[in-house]
């Protein structure tokens, strides 16, 4: 079989996508391409869903004017798989023009359902919703590959603990002040000093310059002993650290969160004080109540909280790569007979 992964410019989307089709790569013997698209200046989101709804007789025209897309270029693939809204509208016109199969990772409003041939939504109260099923996030971190981490079950197994700080930035609903990001600063510093950690952080394209400068300052005092900046080093630059033995995110990224998990390390996330309700607490919570997760404060971290908290967890040790086989398997269950 044939997939095409869609690809917007955010590595939180792409890696879902990527770690689906290798996931399907595994089990079925499957060619996988790859298409970044944007949509044109003028193609925002009310422009793409009206041609969907009322203009479209002739998806490989649409494709060039909304994308920029030349689907003369492109091989049939027997699936599109697509995460994120700027590819939403580009994966049904794929789907559509090739006569394919179009799985969305995510929850895809204001569309209609009939041109989904799977939604993989991580959130329960929404998978009996049609064309969809419960399945947490796809990654490309790959637990059997990474070696055990080192047991923290006190504060003395914290002296030389190598532990990850992944840092996103302002979001849809996270919002984070100067206050909170000059705290995690002096954090990493006094928890070093405190427990012997040896911190190793990483930007992604969220983070703000200034901050990222300041990382990199400790960097160069070397009280860090990795710093992965991301504006030099790009998507999948940091991921040599999900083999560290403890993993910290900011809580904007549900999907860093989810890789961490899957890492099946223990995790805290750190929340800013202006965050908005989403749907995005459903999976936060689910992650939290199976005891691998805590979320803490970010404003007013200390090290005596974050030692406290981070020894009583456990790392999730369920394999979340079979629920997802168990929600995509339906799709490519014909080209796995064949």
């Amino acid at each position: 079989m044939r997939l095409l992964i869609v690809r917007d410019r955010k590595p939180g989307h792409f890696h879902q996508t990527e770690g689906l089709a290798r996931l399907i790569a595994e089990r079925v013997p499957a060619e996988i391409d790859r298409l970044p698209v944007k949509p044109r200046r003028l193609a925002h989101s009310f422009v793409r869903r009206m041609a969907l709804k009322h203009f479209a007789k002739d998806p490989a025209w649409w494709l060039g004017l909304l994308y920029g897309v030349d689907v003369a270029g492109l091989a049939r693939p027997d699936v599109v798989l697509a995460s994120g809204r700027p590819t939403i509208a580009a994966g049904i016109f794929l789907a559509r023009h090739f006569g394919a199969d179009l799985v969305y990772t995510g929850r895809a409003t204001g569309y209609d359902r009939a041109d989904f041939t799977r939604m993989l939504v991580p959130f329960p109260r929404y998978a009996a919703e049609p064309q969809s099923t419960y399945s947490p996030i796809p990654c490309t971190v790959e637990p059997d590959r990474l070696p055990s981490p080192k047991p923290l079950k006190n504060n003395e197994d914290l002296a030389g603990a190598r532990i990850a700080l992944l840092l996103g930035g302002k979001s849809h609903g996270h919002r984070f002040r100067d206050d909170e990001w000059q705290a995690v600063v002096r954090f990493v510093e006094a928890s070093a000093a405190a427990f012997g950690i040896r911190w190793s952080v990483s930007t992604s394209r969220r983070t703000p310059p200034a901050v990222a400068d300041l990382f990199a300052g400790q960097a160069a005092r070397g009280v860090l002993e990795t710093f992965v900046d991301y504006r030099q080093g790009g998507a999948g630059s940091a991921a040599a650290l999900f083999a560290l033995d403890a993993i910290v995110v900011t809580e904007d990224s549900l999907s860093m969160i989810t890789e961490a998990v899957t890492a099946r390390r223990p995790v805290i996330a750190l929340k800013p004080d202006k965050v908005e309700a989403s749907m995005n607490d459903e999976a936060v919570a689910m992650m939290y109540a199976r005891g691998a997760v805590s979320v803490l404060p970010l404003a007013s971290l200390t090290p005596d909280l974050f030692a406290r908290e981070l020894t009583r967890l456990t790392p999730d040790s369920h394999d979340i790569r079979a629920e997802i086989w168990s929600a995509i398997e339906p799709v490519v269950a014909k080209y796995r007979r064949s």
